[in-house]
């Protein structure tokens, strides 16, 4: 029983050592579907969730290189240069925003959902405001430092 038991755990290590590894989309892919206009659907700061009338109408745009965030009344309330590491697990994005002549520098993750079960594109972004530090996950607990967003793809009613 255990030669048979060993035989089949080795044949199953032999599988995931030959498996051809999965085809993650290209960096060119990822900045295609990254970049355009996002509704902030739910939000945690320092642990405590953003109540849903705060980002109703909030929305985010992303270019090639600028993240810009709106509040409903079409104000710019955050904007950043980013640069996106998609060979990160998760993968990493290093925002700098500069206000009143500082540079802050920022550093983030980010988790994507091409298409969830709904099939709206979606991604999560939890980013930290201790200097130097990255989020290690997509949590935000009460007296941390880090917030989260869950974002997905804009879609006009109009």
């Amino acid at each position: 029983m255990r030669k048979i038991f060993m035989t089949l755990v080795i044949a199953g290590l032999t599988m995931v050592a030959v498996a051809p590894p999965a085809v993650a989309d290209s960096r060119e892919e990822v900045m295609e579907r990254f970049m355009g206009k996002w509704d902030i659907t739910e939000g945690v700061s320092f642990g405590t969730p953003i109540p849903g009338e705060e980002l109703d109408g909030s929305i985010t745009v992303i270019t090639k290189d600028t993240i810009t965030t709106y509040d409903r009344d079409e104000n710019m309330t955050y904007q950043a240069k980013y640069v996106l590491n998609t060979q990160a697990d998760p993968m990493e994005i290093d925002m700098v925003a500069t206000k009143s002549g500082i540079e802050m520098k920022v550093l983030a993750i980010v988790k994507f959902e091409w298409l969830d079960l709904d099939g709206d594109n979606e991604f999560q972004l939890a980013y930290s405001l201790i200097p130097g530090e990255r989020p290690k996950d997509f949590t935000s607990l009460i007296g941390s430092k880090i917030l989260t967003m869950e974002l997905e793809q804009y879609e006009n009613d109009d």
